[in-house]
């Protein structure tokens, strides 16, 4: 599924049946665009967070709230996070070791832990985070990039990747 139309059949006009008719019309929406969806109609309050909460782990990636007053509100925030580093340079002499703190903020109903990797370091450099996965509850981690004493004095870029289960992952 790649669209979920959500229907709240009690906004608006159109008298007993605009649940019914909202439906259908959305179910030939979707099959004129060519795109492969689902209609749902709410049954009660909250119900239409709880659907579309329910569409986004099944895989959409639109989610359409139809209430017909005029008004409009997303219906559930989708699941994610995103991760922030307090520097995006670090200045490490051979020997020695220089650290960055990684931020995890969470949205909508992710609450996991989100792991984070560093890749592309050339030999002699070897970056750890501690903890070594920021778990659900935790919001920062300590990453620690280490620069041996045989390493060539020079600028080194490497990428940070950052991985949640069950979501996409996030590289800088």
């Amino acid at each position: 599924m790649s669209v979920a139309i959500i229907i709240n059949p009690k906004s608006g006009t159109g008298g007993a049946d605009r649940g019914r008719r909202r439906a259908e019309l959305a179910s030939q929406i979707l099959l004129a665009s060519g795109e492969e969806g689902e209609v749902f109609v709410t049954t009660s309050r909250g119900h239409g967070r709880e659907l579309a909460a329910a569409a986004v782990r099944r895989g959409a990636r639109l989610v359409i709230a139809w209430g017909g007053d005029g008004t409009t509100s997303p219906p559930v925030t989708p699941p994610g996070f995103s991760v922030s580093l307090s520097a995006t340079t670090l200045t490490v002499e051979q020997g020695a070791t220089g650290t960055i703190t990684a931020t995890v903020t969470r949205t909508g109903s992710f609450t996991g832990a989100v792991e984070v990797l560093v890749e592309g370091l050339p030999a002699g450099i070897t970056a750890t985070l501690a903890p070594s996965t920021i778990g659900s509850g935790t919001t920062t981690g300590t990453l620690s990039i280490a620069v041996g004493a045989a390493v060539a004095a020079g600028s080194y870029n490497f990428i940070v990747r950052a991985r949640g289960s069950g979501l996409a992952d996030q590289t800088f």
